[in-house]
């Protein structure tokens, strides 16, 4: 049986269940107190909080962010939480620490807590930072590019292991850090809430008033990177060229909220019906699983192909085929196991392909069965949870020896 670790998980953007975004912080932190660890999550938010959810004992600052924020104003919240988180990071006793970017700026109080606990850190890299803004061209200042190249190569050099969320992002931390104990350890697909049953689908349809139509969702981010226009524009040309009953829903918000409800109207589209805005995950799960494909739409840059997508996860667990209009690693798993296509950027071609692949249901079904299967085989959460914890009891138990 292993031992019972005090861990400290920080991770700025955590939310709980009923809280618009990602659910991996806390669905690994519940797991980590379910097997009796003693659990403190370091994060921001609206409103301070200091209490104990679902075995977390959470310390959440009251430092706001939003994707809607200035340039400016994010820096802000960054840089406010890498100070208030150091200070607190600084006090909680630690076994381990595990601190998840981005922002880059969690390596700070990661750093703290590691050299004032005397405990082992292990960093974990949601997206490759500053590798993928500098090439986006959205960090192009080259003092900031100086100061965040150094902090990345400080965060890999004083983590014990490092945990990468695609092979990509894997490599990308071997290239910066050579001979670092790197394991990829990606989102996941959690099947106990998207696994909604065919009754509940169908009554959850039936409110929303979707009929026998084909319904297409994306729920994830509102940026810059995931090229939502070419969502709309398809919508757009699919009715042009006469196709009827299809839907399209966008769950999310973000700094393109404004400007993509604008480009839907103009196009003579029902915006209101298509952008939903920001969901909790529970909502998310009942319109995921109640749809018939999710759409994975990316900015046409490399550099993006290595993300460790959430909306194409949550279609497996929810056995919902997906449509990408780029390549990577998630797009090649699901077109290797025919569950899911490759659109092209070219919107009269994209909307040609589209219309050939939900006129056939049967099709659209079996290929959400292949997705579940490859989500079970590949990604299921309880599996990518173990591994987790091997990496964190491998990290402590180095220190351990080094201290005998």
């Amino acid at each position: 049986m292993r031992k019972s670790m005090r861990i400290t998980y920080i991770h700025q953007h955590f939310v709980l269940p009923g809280e618009p975004g990602g659910s991996r912080p806390y669905e690994f932190a519940r797991r980590m107190a379910a097997d009796g660890h003693h659990v403190t999550m370091i994060c921001g938010g609206q409103a301070p909080m200091d209490r104990v959810v679902d075995g977390i004992h959470v310390r959440r600052l009251a430092i706001p962010y939003r994707n809607e924020m200035s340039t400016r104003e994010r820096i802000g919240s960054f840089v406010s939480f890498l100070v208030r988180a150091s200070v607190v990071a600084a006090r909680v006793p630690a076994d381990v620490v595990f601190a998840s970017s981005t922002p880059l700026t969690v390596a700070v109080p990661g750093i703290v807590a590691k050299f004032v606990r005397r405990a082992p850190l292990v960093s974990e890299i949601r997206d490759l930072w500053p590798e993928v803004p500098i090439k986006l061209g959205y960090l192009n200042n080259p003092v900031a590019i100086f100061l965040a190249k150094t902090l990345e190569k400080a965060f890999y050099a004083a983590s014990s292991q490092v945990v990468a969320l695609s092979p990509s992002m894997g490599q990308g931390v071997a290239a910066v850090a050579p001979g670092k104990d790197v394991t990829v350890i990606p989102n996941a697909s959690d099947f106990e809430r998207f696994d909604v049953p065919a009754d509940q689908r169908a009554a959850f349809r039936a409110e929303q008033g979707w009929g026998d139509d084909v319904v297409a969702v994306y729920a994830g981010g509102f940026g810059m990177s995931y090229q939502l226009e070419w969502i709309v524009d398809l919508a757009e040309q699919l009715r042009r060229d006469g196709v009827e009953g299809v839907r399209f829903v966008l769950i999310g918000q973000g700094s393109d909220s404004e400007a993509l409800h604008r480009r839907a109207l103009d196009a003579g589209l029902d915006a209101d019906a298509m952008f939903l805005g920001r969901q909790p995950k529970e909502a998310v799960a009942k319109y995921v699983s109640a749809a018939d494909v999710a759409l994975s739409p990316l900015r046409d840059d490399p550099c993006l192909e290595g993300n460790s997508l959430n909306k194409v996860f949550d279609a497996m667990a929810a056995s919902r085929p997906v449509v990408f209009n780029h390549g990577g690693w998630l797009e090649e798993a699901a077109t290797e196991h025919d569950s899911g296509w490759r659109l092209p950027r070219d919107i009269p071609a994209a909307a040609r392909k589209f219309a050939e692949i939900v006129a056939d249901r049967d099709a659209l079904r079996a290929a959400g069965q292949r997705n579940r299967a490859l989500g079970e085989k590949r990604f299921a959460r309880d599996s990518l949870y173990s591994q987790l914890m091997d990496v964190l009891n491998s990290a402590v138990s180095g220190i351990r020896k080094e201290q005998n």
